[in-house]
C-alpha cells in the first residue's frame, strides 16, 4: 500500500465540485515520473513525466482507501519513482514521490499494476474513474479481484483473511496433519486397552487417556470410568468426591497370590528366613592357669560384619507406570 499526498490544487477542486453539486471527482488518468523526492502538497506537476496512462481503473476498499489498476501494453521500458494521478480537468489530484524506484518496466513486459491508495484525509465515496473496461481490486469471497498467495508459515498461522492458498502450499500444510482414518485408528488403539490397566511407559509425557501412577487424589466424578473400576482399592481420597490411584514410584508390580498381599495392597521389603553356617578354629591350652587346672568357657554369641545398600533388589531398569482411566 503506497501512500498518496493530496495536492493543494486537487483539495481545492474537490471543494469547489461539492459546492457546485458535482458529487464525484473523476481520476482519468496517471503519469509515472523518475523524479526521486518526498512528495508535498504544493506540487502542481511531476518533476520529470516520462509516461502518461489513461487506462486507468478502480474501487473503493474503504473510506480511506481505493484500489487503483493501471495498464501499460506498450514496449517502453522505464522506471518509476513518482506517480501524478490527474483528474479529467487536467488537475494533479494526488502524487506519489520517493527517493528511491518503486516499480520497472521492460520492453518485453506487460504491465499490469494494482495499487492500493490510502488518503488520510478523504472519504473515497467522492472518487471515480475514467476508464470502467478492466479493474481488478483486491479479491474478497463477495469481490473478484485480485489476490496474494500467502506463504506456508501464514498458512500455518491462520491470521491472515484476505490472501489465498496454493495448491503446493496446502499440500505442505495438510501433510503433517492427522487425518481422520489415523485419529480413528489411534482412538480405536486407546479403547481397545481396558480401563485400570496398569502399563509401564518409557518417557516423562503421559500419553493422552492415561494417568502416571504416583498415588493422586482424583475426582470421582470426572474419572468416574476409572472409580467403577478400581474403587478405593488404592486409597478412598477423602472418602466421597475422590479416590486415589496406585503409587507405584519406586515398587515392583507383582502377581496376587502365594506370598503376596491382596490387590493393590502394599507390602514392604523383606528377606526370607534363612540360616548360615559358621565355622570356629580348634585352640590348645599348652599351660596351666592359676591354681585351677579347670578351663572354664562362658556361653555367648557373635556377628557378621555388614555389607552391601540400603535394599535388597535384582537387576533393573526404571519406568514410568500408568495407568488407563
Amino acid at each position: 500500500m503506497i501512500q498518496v499526498v493530496i495536492t493543494d490544487i486537487g483539495r481545492q477542486k474537490l471543494i469547489n465540485d461539492r459546492n457546485n453539486g458535482t458529487a464525484n471527482t473523476e481520476i482519468s488518468k496517471v503519469s509515472f515520473g523518475t523524479g526521486k523526492y518526498v512528495a508535498d502538497a504544493t506540487a502542481t506537476k511531476l518533476k520529470n513525466q516520462i509516461k502518461e496512462l489513461t487506462q486507468v481503473t478502480g474501487s473503493k476498499i474503504d473510506s480511506s482507501t481505493i484500489s487503483l489498476n493501471i495498464v501499460d501494453s506498450s514496449n517502453d521500458e522505464y522506471l518509476v519513482s513518482e506517480i501524478g494521478f490527474w483528474l479529467s480537468d487536467g488537475t494533479l489530484f494526488a502524487i506519489y514521490a520517493d527517493t528511491k524506484d518503486l516499480l520497472s518496466k521492460t520492453e518485453l513486459s506487460y504491465l499490469s499494476i494494482e495499487l492500493q491508495i490510502k488518503f488520510d484525509t478523504l472519504d473515497t465515496d467522492s472518487i471515480t474513474f475514467g476508464d470502467i473496461n478492466v479493474t481488478n481490486p483486491p479479491a474478497s469471497e463477495t469481490i473478484r479481484g485480485i489476490v496474494q498467495f500467502a506463504t506456508q508459515a501464514e498458512v500455518v498461522a491462520g491470521n491472515i483473511a484476505d490472501k489465498a492458498i496454493s495448491p503446493k502450499t496446502l499440500k505442505n500444510v495438510t501433510s503433517s496433519l492427522v487425518t481422520k482414518n489415523e485419529l480413528s485408528k489411534e482412538v480405536s488403539n486407546i479403547q481397545a486397552i481396558p480401563v485400570g490397566t496398569v502399563l509401564a511407559f518409557s518417557s516423562n509425557t503421559i500419553p493422552e487417556g492415561f494417568l502416571l501412577c504416583n498415588g493422586a487424589s482424583i475426582s470421582r466424578v470426572t474419572y468416574a470410568n476409572l472409580f467403577n473400576i478400581i474403587g478405593g482399592i488404592h486409597g478412598s481420597g477423602d472418602g466421597s468426591t475422590t479416590f486415589n490411584i496406585p503409587d507405584l514410584r519406586g515398587l515392583f508390580i507383582r502377581g496376587v497370590g502365594g506370598n503376596s498381599a491382596g490387590l493393590g495392597a502394599f507390602q514392604n521389603m523383606g528377606i526370607q528366613s534363612h540360616s548360615h553356617t559358621y565355622y570356629v578354629g580348634g585352640s590348645a591350652l599348652n599351660g596351666r592357669v592359676g591354681i585351677n587346672e579347670r578351663w572354664a568357657v562362658q556361653p555367648g554369641s557373635t556377628m557378621t560384619s555388614a555389607s552391601g545398600g540400603i535394599e535388597t533388589r535384582p537387576v533393573n531398569m526404571a519406568f514410568n507406570y500408568i495407568i488407563k482411566f
